[in-house]
């Protein structure tokens, strides 16, 4: 029996296999308009979905899902994969191509990590903004925890959109609420890579690391969207990607 279920208020749904998985719509911006439900949804990983949760995942208007983990994240956790009743079309766009990245980042500060990453993934931006601006219809992207990554750039999404920073913030920090329950679960599956004390550092959505990022996007950027064309993504994408996103 399925677990989904909406809500409206949090724009989180709950399934049998599938944990973090957000609406980002429905954050009204700093100039009137208003995010608009089932264009982009946020998630940790899809890999191990039930037949429920593919309905499910389908009847919300997904038909493209973004796997943002690195080929060695698949390998070890395993790929996301539909029944052949359902069309929808799997892209792996890795964030982080070279996965000792992962080592490197995860041994540092939240608020470094994710300044330092941003930096180092351009080339990923220019990719992802290229394939979504061709979409007319739901996309789902995830990582594996659907933390960090995703909410990299879901901050960046949302910024571009012009929702405010607190508003950015909190729902990065929404993480927290739904990780929690799964946490005993997640630490018996911690990777060798991580230390436990640097895994539980992970394990947590740092309100400061976000509120820290946004403000360095800002100081060096202007915003960002000057951050999106500074590292290449063209104009017309990124208005295309804000047209889908937002609605009067």
């Amino acid at each position: 029996m399925s677990l989904y279920r909406p809500s409206m208020r949090l724009r989180y749904y709950t399934f049998e296999h599938i944990y973090q998985f957000r609406d980002i719509g429905g954050y009204r911006t700093v100039d009137g308009y208003t995010t608009v439900y089932n264009r982009f949804f946020r998630s940790s990983a899809l890999y191990g979905l039930t037949s429920d949760d593919q309905r499910q995942v389908y009847e919300l208007g997904v038909r493209t899902v973004i796997d943002l983990r690195t080929h060695q994240e698949l390998v070890e956790q395993g790929r996301t994969q539909f029944d052949a009743e359902y069309d929808v079309q799997l892209l792996h766009m890795p964030m982080i191509v070279d996965h000792a990245m992962l080592y490197e980042l995860g041994a540092m500060s939240r608020s470094v990590a994710l300044i330092t990453g941003i930096e180092r993934i351009h080339p990923f931006f220019v990719q992802f903004f290229d394939a979504v601006s061709r979409l007319d219809h739901g996309v789902v992207f995830h990582c594996s925890l659907g933390i960090d990554r995703t909410g990299l750039l879901t901050a960046l999404l949302l910024d571009v959109a012009g929702v405010a920073h607190e508003e950015i913030i909190s729902d990065f920090s929404r993480t927290n609420i739904y990780l929690a329950p799964r946490l005993p679960m997640l630490r018996q599956r911690r990777p060798s890579y991580l230390t436990p004390q640097q895994f539980e550092q992970l394990l947590v959505a740092h309100p400061q690391a976000m509120r820290d990022l946004l403000f360095y996007v800002y100081h060096t950027y202007g915003n960002a969207r000057g951050f999106l064309i500074h590292v290449g993504v063209p104009e017309r994408q990124i208005e295309h990607v804000i047209q889908r996103l937002v609605m009067p």
